[in-house]
This record gives structure tokens, C-alpha cells and sequence, in this order.
């Protein structure tokens, strides 16, 4: 597996893999579901800044950066072990700028055997595709109180918050989301948001068995 980089006009360089040298783009991004200790269909989800709107809600998600590939350089081969490796470190930057949790507060954390992946719109080519990598981890309640006071101190000092760069004033809220029936899908985000969610509940059962086993 070969990987590289891509930089967009924000300045950010985001990660991609070929299975050749020569091969198509597929830009790596994860998304953590982070389940409560009594329940793995309860699952933290964050809330959209400043959204009104109902469906505001997604479990914490993004995307790769180059910068999490220590001693590599463009379009070198890696070994898959190697890139699960920095994929873990590139969830915990995320989920710790988006939901405010710890690396300390996230235990038992496992990539899944699912992805969603789909034609990336606006890409440089034709060709690329983003894949989002599962992932699964337990948090406790104290964790989620700590995480919310967290999210809470950033979001009431306004002068503040307009200094951070965006990614990591993204979310103004997290909490558990439980989904009861599929009535309760009314609540996550559209587009890839909620079929990633719809895949994680729509595979529980085994989750579950991959989990209890590990």
C-alpha cells in the first residue's frame, strides 16, 4: 500500500492511499463510535456550532492528516499495521477536538471491520474517493461530564472562541444518543453522517461479538 498527500486550499495536507503506486486516491478519515460501559447502542454524538436545525447531531468523525505519518514521504509504501498505527493517533486529535474527550477517557479502542466510502465531490481528481475507517471505544458518564464542562468553557468565552482555528470549534455540544426506533434518525446529521450511523446500528450484533471477543 502506498500513501501521499494531497494539500487544498486551506492549507491542510489530507492523507490518501493507492493500492498501486499509480493507482486511484482514496483519502483516509475516521469516525468513533464511542459507547457508554451499559450499553453499546448508546453512543456519544456531537452537535454542529451554532446549528438550529433538528438533525444537528453525528458521532465525532474527520479527516487524515499528513502530519499524522511520522518518517514517511510522498507515494512510499507502508505496511498496514504501520498505518492502523497512525490512524489510532489521528482519532484520538480528533475526537479530542471535536468531542473535548482525553485519550486518557477513551478505553477498549478498536478498529471495526466496516468503512463507507464514496466519490469525494470537489476532489483535484475525477477518480478520488474518501473512505471513513470505524472505530469503536467506551467512555464513561464521568468522561461525557468532563468532555461537556469542556465544551461548554470553550463555547462562553466569545472572544476566545473566535481565535481558534475552526476545526477545533466545530462542535458546541456532546452527549449519549440512543436510538429507540428509526424515528430517532431524525436527530443525526444528513448525507454521510447518517448512513454511517445507520450502518453502525444496522450492524450491532456483530459489533457486539467482535467487541465481547476482543
Amino acid at each position: 500500500m502506498y500513501i501521499g498527500f494531497h494539500e487544498f486550499s486551506s492549507g491542510k495536507k489530507y492523507l490518501y492511499i493507492r493500492e498501486t503506486v499509480d493507482g486511484h486516491r482514496t483519502f483516509l478519515r475516521n469516525i468513533l463510535f464511542i459507547h457508554h460501559p451499559d450499553s453499546y447502542k448508546k453512543i456519544a454524538v456531537v452537535h454542529e456550532f451554532g446549528e438550529k436545525g433538528m438533525a444537528s447531531y453525528e458521532p465525532p468523525k474527520g479527516q487524515m492528516e499528513w502530519k499524522e505519518v511520522d518518517g514517511f514521504s510522498k507515494d512510499s509504501l507502508i505496511e498496514p499495521k504501520q498505518l492502523v498505527k497512525f490512524m489510532k493517533e489521528a482519532v484520538l486529535r480528533e475526537i479530542g477536538e471535536e468531542a473535548k474527550f482525553l485519550p486518557s477517557e477513551l478505553k477498549k479502542m478498536k478498529l471495526l471491520p466496516f468503512f463507507y466510502e464514496e466519490k469525494f465531490e470537489g476532489a483535484p481528481l475525477k477518480s478520488d474517493k474518501f473512505r471513513y475507517m470505524f472505530w469503536s471505544a467506551c467512555a464513561t458518564d464521568a468522561s461525557m461530564i468532563k468532555a461537556q464542562k469542556r465544551i461548554k468553557q470553550m463555547i462562553e468565552k466569545p472572544h476566545h472562541i473566535d481565535l481558534l482555528p475552526s476545526d477545533v470549534r466545530e462542535k458546541d455540544h456532546v452527549c449519549w444518543f440512543e436510538l429507540k426506533s428509526k424515528e430517532d434518525y431524525k436527530y443525526i446529521r444528513r448525507s454521510f453522517s447518517l448512513k454511517m450511523t445507520k450502518i453502525y446500528y444496522e450492524n450491532i450484533d456483530s459489533i457486539i461479538l467482535i467487541l465481547e471477543a476482543s
